[in-house]
């Protein structure tokens, strides 16, 4: 995780969290 620095807050898990903290990964889920 040292390799996000402000994803890894953003994205700690973009395949679970996506609904959650990203807006833009759960677009994909609505799609």
């Amino acid at each position: 995780m040292t390799h996000y620095p402000t994803h890894s807050l953003v994205y700690p898990l973009p395949h679970s969290n996506s609904q959650i903290t990203s807006p833009h990964t759960s677009a994909q889920v609505n799609e």
